[in-house]
């Protein structure tokens, strides 16, 4: 079973499942293509391996709208209008996930019968998201069901007081540290999720006091060890799995 919902601002639209439309095909769910970057050796054969990263995604959406064509296309045009920021849900036996994308084209043949709407969509993150939210508490193991590293939200909520505070993954050899002087009472955040890094302070900004040596902790897939040090504290550790594929 494969159900897809896209989401706009807040408002949804059923593209299986219902009476309105029929989902022809849909590619770009399988794992991304991976960019290898390497070096050449100049007297040797073969290279030297330098990084890999994921592409971003394409996702192409088929579809058919079933009965009143126009009305249909002209529905699908207020939800998937190029330029348009979008959330995929997607549901299948074992996976419950959303991805966020935009709308690059929506291609139309007028005169095909059965007319057929073709939409690509572009997400520059490739991950699946699942739809529930993992909440561990920290220090201690954190065991992750992701198929790929991410980052994390950490909170901590200080019982003590200190001039530092340091989080790291023993699994990474990932240190995290802020510099500064703390309270109980106070509650730290850290995001350390692509694209979203931040840390605060009962709500503000705290970046400044971050040692420029840190790394921002990433949680590799199943096994992870976190520890804090520097000040008394309870914390959890939240985080979404992430999924190449469905």
């Amino acid at each position: 079973m494969l159900s897809i919902k896209v989401t706009r601002n807040l408002r949804s639209l059923n593209i299986t499942g219902n009476s309105k439309f029929q989902l022809v095909s849909v590619t770009g769910l399988n794992p991304p293509v991976a960019d290898i970057a390497y070096s050449q050796l100049a007297t040797s054969d073969g290279g030297v391996f330098n990084m890999a990263r994921g592409q971003a995604r394409n996702i192409v959406l088929t579809i058919q709208p079933m009965g009143g064509v126009e009305a249909k296309r002209l529905e699908l045009y207020e939800f998937l209008a190029p330029k348009s920021a979008i959330t995929l849900e997607i549901k299948t036996d074992n996976r419950h996930v959303t991805i966020d994308g935009y709308v690059e084209s929506m291609e139309i043949d007028y005169n095909a019968n059965p007319q057929l709407v073709q939409v690509s969509i572009i997400c520059p993150n490739p991950y699946f998201k699942d739809k529930t939210k993992i909440t561990v508490s920290i220090p201690g193991e954190v065991t992750n069901p992701s198929e790929s590293a991410q980052g994390a939200e950490f909170t901590l909520t200080l019982t003590g007081s200190g001039t530092a505070i340091t989080i790291s993954n023993l699994a990474t050899d990932e240190t995290l540290t802020i510099n500064g002087t703390f309270a109980s009472g106070q509650v730290i955040k850290i995001d350390t999720r692509t694209g979203q890094k931040m840390v605060k302070r009962n709500g503000n900004n705290i970046m400044s006091l971050v040692d420029l040596s840190s790394e921002w902790i990433t949680l590799q897939p199943d096994y992870n060890e976190i520890t804090i040090s520097g000040v008394s504290c309870t914390a959890i550790c939240e985080f979404y799995p992430l999924y190449m594929g469905v």
